[in-house]
């Protein structure tokens, strides 16, 4: 009994002097990724699970490369310098504030500031997508661009996270800030580029489309071809990604796990689903912003332009 006693308490004592007694073995193992994460099984993480923390240092060399390309621009007398400047400086204040915002939301676990912050990520969005159509004035350009975000990326976005993810608790930050983000600028981009196509092809067809209405064609079936046209412009971008992915290039999403810790495997199946998400939400807003824009310029049996 005594021997059992003493080994015990020898086993205990060097416990106590290993670094890795005061942690949780995943978080030793796997330092600070997503080794707490429910949805994975154990071990399903390959590799050490170690990360590099970058120095402001190496932020600073990266500043130079960009502000060396933006000297350039000027040299070449391209009249992008000004623009690519004050683009580095929004880039570091804003991801710099959202890193200190996103950090906070992940410490807090508040179900509704996350789902405040979506909301938020969304109103700008909107307000991005009106901005960019600034020159393309045509009625219902404002309804276009709410009910393609909210009634084409919304839904994906909650589908993403209570089908696919599942994380516990369910709006954790950690997963519903960055799917939401990629989600709703992925639409903005794709939206803004399909209005402005759309609007381009009624411009350039305004007397094509006005015989179609006096022959007797519905406002749907003289928009049809130029919504097509449209949606095709934007979604081959989307679609040309898919076919090069994994190819050609391999993408944030991956890229970030990957020097995270996480096994390559599991990355690419996380990559795979934002993939397939991103398309989902490019297609249904398109659609919905396209055949809402057309129905209000093609308002009265005439081009409302």
């Amino acid at each position: 009994m005594r021997s059992r006693l003493r080994s015990v308490r020898s086993s205990s004592a060097t416990d106590a002097k290993s670094p890795s007694a005061a942690f949780p073995k995943s978080y030793v193992a796997l330092k600070p990724t997503f080794s707490d994460n429910p949805t994975l099984k154990e071990g399903s993480m390959v590799g050490r699970g170690e990360y590099v923390v970058l120095s402001w240092d190496g932020v600073f060399v990266a500043a130079l490369m960009g502000a060396a390309a933006v000297v350039y621009t000027l040299i070449e007398r391209l009249r992008l310098g000004r623009e690519a400047g004050v683009g580095m400086v929004r880039a570091f204040v804003q991801l710099l504030a959202a890193g200190y915002a996103i950090g906070w939301l992940m410490r807090r676990q508040i179900a509704y500031a996350n789902l405040l912050a979506v909301s938020v990520m969304l109103l700008v969005a909107i307000l991005v997508v009106l901005g960019r159509l600034r020159e393309q004035r045509f009625y219902g350009k404002t309804r276009a661009a709410v009910l393609g975000l909210v009634l084409g990326a919304l839904p994906v976005l909650l589908i993403a996270i209570v089908g696919v993810v599942r994380p516990k608790p369910l709006f954790d930050a950690r997963y519903l800030i960055p799917i939401a983000s990629m989600v709703i600028s992925a639409a903005m981009n794709n939206m803004t580029q399909v209005l402005n196509r759309l609007h381009a092809e009624f411009v350039s067809n305004r007397g094509e489309v006005e015989a179609r209405l006096l022959l007797g064609a519905t406002a749907a079936q003289a928009a049809h071809p130029h919504i097509r046209a449209s949606v095709r412009a934007g979604m081959l971008r989307v679609i040309n990604v898919l076919h090069s992915v994994g190819l050609v290039h391999i993408p944030g999403v991956m890229t970030g796990q990957l020097t995270g810790g996480m096994g390559a495997v599991h990355a690419a199946q996380y990559q795979i689903v934002i993939m397939y998400l991103l398309m989902s939400a490019n297609c249904f807003s398109a659609i919905i912003a396209a055949k809402s824009a057309a129905a209000a310029i093609l308002s009265n049996e005439r081009v409302n332009l």
